[in-house]
């Protein structure tokens, strides 16, 4: 299999501090701020300007990190660190895992997240969870939904490691799943998918690097997608991202 190394979509992408998606976000978040401006609209101006700032910072500066959860170059990074920490767990001899993919659709990004991280520790505490699974490790991801019925998928994708012999029931848990958001007035699914064949190899310069499809699945960031959003939907997720967890551990 080849591989683009400038490409932030391939699994050895590492990122860069002059990357050109960071520089064309901050030219979109400055737009942004003026156009906001020009509306009469301060409080949004002041969303989109300090993000846009440092953006073009970032891509400036070969020594900057600006950090920021919408940064295309910064989330490669993230990315790198917690696929790699991921693979070493998932090179354990003599060890089972599984992907998870819990989701659900809501038009409050805040709420569905809430309900979404409550919902899956209420499902870990369930025995079709605990009878199977041992350990895991969480990635919380939210996508617009264009023409849905809601207007925000939040899901999540877990790599789990499974408990000896043990095989996971996804059906129960998906049915499970489905009744604890019915509490909250919501729908999702939940999918679970036992990790086989999942390592590629990818040339470099000195040594092949094996790198798992699944854990860069799982920890992969989708921060170029955001310049597509409109203002309002941008500014909500400008101020929801900061404050909210979307990596944990649990087991």
């Amino acid at each position: 299999m080849s591989e683009d190394a400038s490409n932030p979509s391939t699994p050895g992408y590492r990122g860069s501090p002059n990357d050109s998606g960071t520089a064309t976000l901050a030219r979109i978040f400055g737009a942004r701020a003026v156009a906001a401006r020009a509306e009469g609209r301060p409080d949004r101006s002041a969303i989109f300007d300090r993000p846009a700032r440092l953006l073009a910072e970032c891509a400036r500066n070969p020594h900057w990190r600006c950090g920021l959860y919408v940064c295309p170059a910064c989330e490669c990074r993230k990315a790198k660190r917690y696929r790699e920490r991921m693979e070493t767990r998932l090179r354990q001899p003599d060890a089972s895992f599984a992907l998870v993919t819990a989701t659900l659709a809501t038009d409050a990004l805040r709420a569905g997240a809430r309900v979404l991280s409550r919902a899956f520790a209420t499902l870990r505490r369930r025995r079709a969870w605990t009878r199977s699974v041992a350990a895991g490790e969480q990635h919380m991801q939210v996508q617009r939904v264009m023409g849905g019925s809601r207007r925000w998928n939040v899901h999540l994708h877990a790599i789990v490691e499974l408990r000896s012999d043990a095989s996971i029931d996804g059906p129960a848990l998906d049915a499970q799943w489905r009744a604890i958001l019915d509490a909250s007035g919501l729908r999702g699914s939940f999918h679970v998918a036992r990790l086989r064949q999942h390592w590629d190899v990818y040339p470099d310069r000195d040594v092949a690097r094996i790198v798992s499809r699944a854990a860069f699945y799982v920890t992969r960031r989708k921060a170029r997608e955001v310049a597509e959003l409109p203002s309002a939907e941008l500014e909500e997720l400008l101020r929801f991202l900061p404050r909210q967890r979307r990596v944990s551990r649990f087991g």
